[in-house]
């Protein structure tokens, strides 16, 4: 793996490097036409043009619009370039911008305008402790970001590299799921980067509260006021709860109290699938969750996930709660740091 990541930097560093050169000796033909074309642009519109912007001259016009040609490869070397970095970040859960600047030969300058728009697309994301950057799981889309608010958006981003690595640990994959409303709510998921064939629900996903193993590791962990209100709402609106059908109040509050003495969540068994909608099928799933606490804040939860018909419940607690738990509280750790960070301005 070392030796195919250190190949894959090398032919993509020689390629960055002569597109560099190339983009350097067209820069100054490339603003002449970029110029231009804004002039263009504004006259086009009925716009009022700004001429400070519009520094061609007559004489100049020809030239522009040859350098104009020039500047459409310019945009494609610019995409290359980007999808370059895009790839050696497939091969490392994250890396620095100075690591990338290493690998690439690009000045971090121009790494990160490119680190800049890959994370506005939602191709990258920019961890917290390291100040890394790494490729977001497939699934992770920009157009997802319309369902999620800043709060969960956050907790994403800084929770991703830990599923990357929590992933390649134990191979098994894990979500990450918040509570919103009166149910949880899948905003990031590793499923993708398992080489196993699991059901992969979209981000944005609704699960259901008493019947997942993150909806009973976020209601035994919540403040009990939020519980009572949740569970209250849940034994009321026994259509809320899709196919799974009426709550069944003691043995979900028996749950409870068995997670809060064991530290963490199992799903219920008796729920094919404790998806949101009508109409899912069985996933073949078990898991366990446990909550990113901070204190009495709870950010969310997240699970590990194997299939059901291996009836390795047991040995998976065993082997990895340990490290489930090690993953929530880096997560918890890097959420206190960012908001701290946050607020320190």
């Amino acid at each position: 793996m070392q030796d195919r990541v250190a190949v894959t930097g090398q032919v993509i560093r020689s390629e960055l490097i002569a597109q560099h050169e190339q983009d350097i000796a067209d820069d100054r033909h490339a603003r002449q036409a970029h110029a231009l074309f804004r002039c263009r642009i504004e006259r086009a519109g009925g716009s009022p043009v700004n001429e400070k912007n519009c520094y061609v001259s007559p004489s100049e016009t020809e030239a522009g619009l040859a350098s104009a040609d020039r500047s459409s490869l310019k945009t494609i070397r610019s995409l290359e370039r980007g999808l370059a970095i895009w790839r050696l970040l497939q091969f490392a859960p994250a890396l620095t911008l100075a690591e990338l600047h290493a690998r690439s030969g690009l000045a971090k300058a121009t790494l990160l305008r490119i680190l800049r728009t890959l994370e506005r697309e939602g191709l990258v994301w920019r961890t917290l402790g390291e100040e890394a950057y790494s490729s977001a799981p497939a699934g992770t889309d920009r157009r997802t970001e319309a369902f999620f608010n800043a709060g969960e958006r956050a907790l994403a981003q800084v929770a991703v590299r830990h599923l990357v690595a929590l992933q390649r640990k134990v191979l098994w994959p894990s979500d990450l799921v918040v509570r919103h409303g009166h149910y949880m709510r899948l905003v990031e998921t590793n499923r993708s980067l398992s080489h196993l064939h699991l059901t992969r629900d979209p981000l944005g996903e609704r699960i259901d509260l008493a019947a997942s193993a993150v909806g009973r590791a976020y209601l035994a962990f919540c403040p009990a006021a939020v519980r009572r209100r949740l569970i209250e709402y849940l034994a009321a609106h026994p259509g809320s709860r899709g196919k799974l059908g009426p709550l069944d109040r003691p043995a979900l509050e028996n749950a409870l109290d068995l997670t809060r003495e064991r530290g963490y969540a199992v799903r219920d068994l008796r729920a094919p699938n404790p998806v949101w909608r009508l109409g899912h099928a069985d996933d073949h799933l078990d898991a366990m969750a446990v909550p990113i606490l901070d204190g009495a804040r709870i950010y969310g939860c997240i699970n590990l996930l194997w299939l059901r018909r291996l009836r390795i419940r047991e040995q998976m607690i065993k082997a990895h709660l340990g490290d489930l738990r090690e993953a929530a509280a880096a997560i918890s750790v890097d959420m206190a740091a960012k908001r701290k960070r946050q607020a320190a301005g």
